[in-house]
């Protein structure tokens, strides 16, 4: 392991930070200046307002299934100082003309306190293990990434579990290296923030396990025989078990030790979830099931298993697909981070013949990385939760990390070659973040046929979570037109960020009389209208202008766009 020796050394490394750190300020805060409230950070900017408010978590955290620690952290501060005393429903998805100044203090803290420490972890790691040119090829690579620029400007709880579950990551591998108390009581503190920070990072309580028992494997110098084994296993279950001791009363300290009940934990307008809830929360396992975090990770246990509506490749479906996930990484990933992955799966492909001997004889760190993509992976793989390319996003410093570090390990004798190599990576990632910048939260590389197509294979928050109202309202101040019907997906008010137009649910004229029909690729492509599609006919037609490939617009002055509006009325009406 590396270590700053000299002041030379010093210098150079934060000089480098400081660089990475600022390229990913500055993309974060022209993609949070450009863009509208999305739906979740609504619902965090309602919930945080009441809790901090009221003076203690609000219960609705939990039955949403949303973790406090991201929105109290970015949160709390922006919002007791300058939001208004006034009360509103926690849970509403309905914006307010404020909130779009409101939110611009938890967007540059979740990008400051969440995103940056994303990118210096991934530095560290790097730099520790292989020096600063892998180290700097890695942080590039994050802070360039148009996935992590974009949910690091927006004030939500995605990027914040790719920081503490990577912190997690970094924890096991350190304890499973030399086990001791200090490092257990570390490694258990760092899970329990990461399941505090999203319900998702439950997973690693399947991974340290799994890494422990290598780790001891790979230490042992005696043959692993059945007496060998037996004491092994043995000693990771007691070790585990104490590790299990420590992270539960962590993670409730991490709800602010908030107990709920099944009827904080009800939803009114999802009967059988409500139900099932309550149901569960019968009997001796109540007093567990009314600690917060019990609560609300069984709430998004609950409403995985339920499913939800989700869209792919001109599909609907509640119970999702298997290859969702694998075709969102393929659609949104940048060819730089594609070429790692092949380069990950080449070297693991190679190891197919002697699967154990390659995990054991892989130090902790290699092994926590590769249990984590395997576990995490395979969550992802039967979820029926298939709402968004935001719920892989743990694995892109998984990839950075792991990827930089066997091409550094491998290259090592020809750093020339690694030179020339990490050009070429930068280079090209550098060119798919600045060619889609600032709209980085509908990037789709162009395999994929670009974000102009974007719509025609995903929505929702993979390409569409209202973000693109500024967008808009310059397109109409600066197109002359007549007036304007829209459908728009989203929580925030479009007269806040000045677009005027009727709601297609409430037209004040004839469809005649409209110039324009602006529609949000969600609900253009029928997804979360309750059952209905009435915008089939508009997907037949080319849209006059895409703007940040989220909104389409069309003429209605066109004799098929405006036969379209008619058929969507019959349908809506």
């Amino acid at each position: 392991m590396r270590q700053l020796t000299t002041r030379s050394e010093v210098i150079v490394c934060a000089t480098v930070i400081a660089l990475l750190s600022s390229l990913f300020l500055l993309e974060t805060t022209w993609f949070a200046r450009r863009h509208s409230l999305t739906y979740d950070e609504t619902i965090y900017l309602n919930l945080s307002l009441q809790s901090v408010r009221n003076r203690h978590l609000e219960p609705e955290f939990m039955r949403l299934g949303v973790a406090p620690l991201a929105p109290f952290l970015t949160y709390a501060a922006p919002i007791a100082v300058t939001a208004p005393d006034e009360p509103r429903r926690a849970s509403s998805q309905a914006g307010r003309v404020e909130d779009a100044q409101l939110i611009r203090g938890p967007r540059f803290l979740n990008a400051l306190l969440i995103g940056v420490p994303v990118v210096l972890l991934v530095f560290a790691w790097l730099y520790r293990r292989q020096g600063l040119g892998a180290a700097a090829l890695g942080g590039l690579l994050t802070a360039l990434s148009p996935t992590l620029v974009a949910h690091g400007g927006l004030a939500t709880t995605d990027e914040s579990l790719a920081l503490f579950s990577t912190l997690a990551l970094a924890a096991i591998a350190w304890s499973a290296t030399a086990p001791n108390g200090w490092r257990l009581i570390v490694c258990a503190l760092a899970i329990a923030a990461a399941m505090s920070a999203k319900y998702s990072a439950i997973y690693l309580l399947v991974v340290a396990p799994v890494v422990f028992l290598l780790a001891a494997v790979s230490r042992t110098s005696k043959p692993v025989d059945t007496f060998n084994a037996t004491r092994l296993v043995g000693k990771n279950a007691l070790q585990y078990a104490c590790l299990m001791f420590l992270i539960l009363p962590l993670w409730w300290a991490g709800h602010g030790f908030v107990r709920v009940t099944p009827q904080q934990l009800a939803d009114p307008d999802q009967p059988r979830v409500a139900q099932s809830v309550a149901q569960s929360r019968t009997g001796l396992r109540g007093i567990l099931l009314s600690l917060a975090p019990v609560g609300g990770i069984q709430r998004q246990i609950v409403h995985s298993r339920e499913g939800d509506e989700a869209f792919l490749l001109g599909k609907k479906s509640k119970s999702g697909w298997r290859y969702y996930f694998p075709l969102m990484f393929l659609f949104k990933s940048t060819p730089a981070e594609l070429a790692l992955t092949m380069f990950l799966l080449v070297l693991i492909a190679t190891s197919v013949r002697h699967p154990w001997r390659a995990l054991t004889t892989a130090d902790a760190s290699m092994q926590t990385l590769l249990v984590a993509a395997g576990v995490f992976g395979t969550l992802l793989l039967v979820s029926h939760l298939d709402l968004g390319h935001r719920y892989m996003i743990p694995v892109y410093p998984m990839l950075f990390i792991a990827g930089c570090d066997r091409l550094a390990d491998r290259l090592r004798s020809r750093p020339a070659v690694f030179g020339a190599i990490a050009a070429v990576l930068i280079v090209s990632q550098a060119w798919s973040s600045w060619s889609i910048a600032p709209h980085y939260l509908s990037y789709v590389n162009r395999f994929a046929g670009g974000p102009q197509n974007g719509w025609r294979l995903m929505a929702d928050s993979s390409l569409d979570w209202g973000q693109d109202l500024p967008d808009l309202s310059v397109y109409l101040a600066t197109h002359d037109h007549g007036p304007v019907a829209m459908k728009y997906f989203g929580t925030a008010l479009p007269e806040a960020y000045g677009v005027k137009a009727d709601d297609i649910e409430h037209l004040h004229k004839p469809p005649n009389e409209y110039a324009l029909f602006v529609v949000s690729a969600t609900y253009l492509n029928g997804l979360h209208l309750g059952g209905r599609d009435p915008f089939v006919a508009f997907r037949r037609l080319q849209p006059t202008a895409q703007v940040g490939n989220s909104i389409m617009v069309y003429d209605l002055t066109q004799s098929d766009a405006l036969f379209a509006l008619r058929e969507a009325l019959k349908v809506i009406h």
